[in-house]
Formats: C-alpha cells, structure tokens, sequence
C-alpha cells in the first residue's frame, strides 16, 4: 500500500509512495535538468528526471526514436496525462536499472519528466504513477 506522500514544490506535483521510502532531490545539472530519487533502504526505486523542453501536448515514442535513435523502446503505450497531455510508457535497456527498465515520459508546462525503474518495479510504477497529482 501506498501510505508516504511526496510533495515537490519546485516543479508542483505530489504522489504516493509505499511506507520505507524516501525522497531525495538532487540539484539541477548544467542543462538545467532536476533528478528526484524515490527510494527504499536497499536503492531500489524510481528516478525522475525533470528538464526544461518545449511545451507540447504530446510526447510519441516515435519522437523519442527521432531525437534518441539508439534508445531500445518496446512496449510503448500512449499515458493521458491531464486533459491535454499524453505521453508515452515503454521498456528499455537502461543500464542504471540493470539493462531492463519500465520508463514513463511525458511533456507538462514546459518541462521533460522522465520517470524510470527497474523493469521488476513495474507494478510499483504503475500504482506510484497513477496517484500522480499536480497541484
């Protein structure tokens, strides 16, 4: 179950995550990207990333391929974010997450959120994800 409540005031959202994790905000890069961990006493957990982008309503896995041409995308399905955004969730081989990770992008106000895990955490993901608010 999903009892901690994480709030980020800089980028305006909230979710739930399980009792034993923890948030950790780590400094914008020099490109301006944010990382947030979400993560329990072993490491494992979910990374999002956060950076500045064109405001578009839609993010494709196709756009990704475009701009990202070695990223292995399978799976991908379209994600409704709000009324008017949607983005895309797929499996990939990022080697942070043991070279099998369950990724969700999307585009909201101007702002790249990529949200990654180990491929095993998706049905973590999935229900972290769905109490995703912002305010």
């Amino acid at each position: 179950p999903l009892q901690a409540n994480y709030k980020n005031t800089a980028f305006n959202f909230s979710l739930r995550m399980p009792d034993g994790f923890s948030a950790q905000e780590l400094p914008a890069d020099d490109t301006g990207a944010a990382t947030v961990l979400l993560q329990n006493e072993k490491g494992e957990g979910i990374q999002i990333r956060i950076s500045p982008f064109d405001d578009i309503n839609e993010l494709t896995a196709d756009m990704i391929r475009e701009n990202i041409p070695d990223m292995q995308i399978s799976e991908a399905e379209a994600v409704t974010i709000g009324p008017e955004y949607t983005g895309v969730a797929f499996l990939s081989d990022n080697e942070a997450f043991e070279g099998a990770s369950r990724e969700v992008w999307f585009v909201f106000r101007g702002n790249l959120y990529q949200i990654s895990t180990y491929a095993r955490l998706d049905t973590l993901l999935k229900a972290m994800f769905a109490t995703w608010k912002f305010n």
